[in-house]
């Protein structure tokens, strides 16, 4: 199945969260580490990456714990993103349907590969449909031997109790103060020019890198108009359908009312983004409402 594969690219240093993988590993030494784990925080913070780091530094001979440092030559690297290795087993929560459930417990009933340890990730967790997870509930109540699960939960919608009551939860939290100096360090490392300005950034380091990616990508700039930026990220959005231009679309409008003030409400114009994607409303009107911000 497509979500049984791991899709998602992930930077292959690990930058904000090495003191999170330095205490999960010791957990992990003196076989503590729980069967069934939840790792809570806002999206963006790098919880996706931060256990594929953990899950690379248990399973890769190869991987530098000295620099958190994955390497993509060794056969380890392969099987992750490729999926012939049935002891790793990815899933997005949010397109999982309930056969996706009953042949994930098929295939977890199987024998492991040389009886290792398995690892399954359900990322957006939050996003996952009472169904789902009332069958979720089913096999993360009792895990098998060396069986162990991976929950990453966004926080954007409320998750049920009971899914909750059978993790142990890991929240990922991060300073904000420092992060800037980090992001800033990434960005030198990998020579890259931040478009969005360190002074007024409260993004997690994943969505301000990403959303600096798609800038550069669209050739947009915060010092054009609204609706020249907007212009270019819907006429992107026709050829992609990303999430993540919905996100960006509210991160400039939260920009130009900080920066600016506006005879209109800021969450009078969110509003009209959600609607217009909702509801699947005329670009070109929508474009007009705000031509004149």
């Amino acid at each position: 199945m497509e979500q049984f594969l791991h899709k998602k690219e992930i930077s292959h240093r690990l930058f904000f969260l090495t003191k999170y993988l330095d205490n999960f590993g010791k957990l992990v030494e003196t076989e503590n580490f729980p069967k069934t784990s939840m790792f809570t925080g806002n999206k963006g913070q790098g919880k996706y990456t931060l256990i594929s780091h953990l899950l690379f530094s248990i399973k890769d001979d190869k991987y530098d714990n000295n620099n958190y440092q994955i390497n993509k030559n060794s056969k380890f690297y392969n099987s992750f993103y490729s999926g012939i290795n049935t002891n790793l087993i990815y899933i997005d929560s949010s397109l999982i349907k309930i056969d996706d459930i009953r042949e994930l417990k098929i295939n977890i009933l199987s024998k492991k590969i040389n009886n290792e340890k398995r690892f399954i990730v359900f990322d957006d967790i939050d996003l996952i449909n009472l169904n789902c997870a009332n069958a979720l509930l089913k096999i993360i109540e009792e895990p098998l031997n060396n069986d162990y699960f991976f929950l990453i939960n966004n926080k954007t919608q409320n998750l049920i109790e009971t899914i909750k009551s059978r993790c142990v939860e890991f929240k990922i939290d991060m300073n904000f103060k420092g992060l800037n100096n980090d992001i800033q360090e990434f960005l030198k490392t990998f020579e890259l020019k931040p478009l969005i300005d360190f002074d007024h950034n409260l993004l997690t380091p994943g969505l301000f890198l990403r959303f600096n990616q798609i800038m550069y990508e669209y050739n947009l700039d915060l010092n054009d108009t609204i609706y020249e930026n907007f212009k270019k990220i819907l006429n992107n959005h026709k050829r992609n359908k990303l999430r993540i231009n919905i996100d960006l679309m509210k991160y400039i409008i939260n920009f130009y009312f900080e920066t600016e003030n506006k005879s209109i409400s800021k969450f009078q114009i969110i509003k009209i983004i959600d609607e217009l994607f909702n509801y699947n409303l005329s670009q070109k009107t929508f474009l007009e409402t705000v031509k004149n911000i």
